[in-house]
């Protein structure tokens, strides 16, 4: 049995990818959702990032 080795964007783990796609809120979720095409589950989370950050961004503009 292989074990293939899934990449996600610039050859990185997709479960690396996926972290990586919450490190500065929604703009590195936006990045990641622009640049993987292939990976769904680095897509998943990338939007959750953009829909999470964007709407706390969005209140604390409308708050402040």
């Amino acid at each position: 049995m292989m074990n293939e080795e899934r990449k996600a964007v610039a050859g990185l783990d997709p479960s690396t990818a996926a972290l990586l796609a919450y490190l500065l809120g929604w703009v590195t979720g936006l990045l990641f959702l622009a640049v993987e095409k292939g990976d769904d589950y680095v897509r998943f989370h990338a939007m959750q990032s953009v829909l999470f950050f964007g709407g706390v961004t969005l209140v604390a503009v409308v708050l402040w």
